[in-house]
């Protein structure tokens, strides 16, 4: 059983890309110097592909830690106007960061998680999140085994396509929202 993570990384770059975002901060749990880190590979593939600015970076799941590198992160100039969170709990540390900076969710910076758990929907705004579906997996998993198990079945490779729930965490950029309110403001009259 597979999750599809280089749909779902597609899934959510695409999204930040169709808001107007250009400069995105990937948080991912992996380290960098871990060999062979497909996610993050096609993080970067994706970026180019998009014409992106991307940068990756390290970040533990932990809420204080995870709230610590956002809050470097988030500290940078200029500022990436959406954060991707490669799980909902580096985003909650994403979401503290931004408090903590005075930043405003998502006038001042996006954020996108990736999970979906079911706690994302509680935060103020509501988290975007890519979704595995969970239930559904463990669903195939089961049935699965039992065929494995009662000889009906061998080995089969089953990959899970993700699925993208945008919610009010993600916006048009600041630049971009301000670069329409100037476009629809009246403008004085010749006299």
């Amino acid at each position: 059983m597979l999750f599809d993570n280089r749909a779902g990384v597609t899934l959510a770059l695409e999204h930040l890309k169709t808001l107007g975002h250009r400069r995105v901060a990937v948080l991912t749990p992996t380290d960098a110097s871990t060999q062979e880190r497909p996610a993050e590979v096609h993080v970067t593939g994706e970026a180019k592909r998009l014409g992106l600015e991307v940068s990756i970076v390290a970040s533990p799941h932990g809420l204080a830690d995870a709230s610590q590198v956002a809050r470097e992160v988030m500290s940078r100039r200029p500022r990436p106007t959406a954060v991707f969170c490669f799980s909902d709990s580096i985003a909650y540390g994403a979401y503290a960061a931004a408090h903590a900076l005075g930043l405003s969710i998502p006038e001042d910076v996006s954020i996108c998680g990736y999970d979906n758990h079911p706690l994302s929907t509680l935060l103020s705004p509501p988290l975007t999140s890519v979704d595995w579906d969970t239930d559904s997996i463990v669903r195939d998993a089961v049935r699965l085994v039992l065929a494995a198990a009662d000889g009906t079945q061998r080995r089969k490779r089953v990959i899970k396509a993700p699925t993208l729930f945008p919610r009010a965490s993600t916006s048009r950029p600041p630049s971009y929202a301000r670069a329409l309110r100037l476009k629809a403001e009246p403008r004085p009259a010749d006299a």
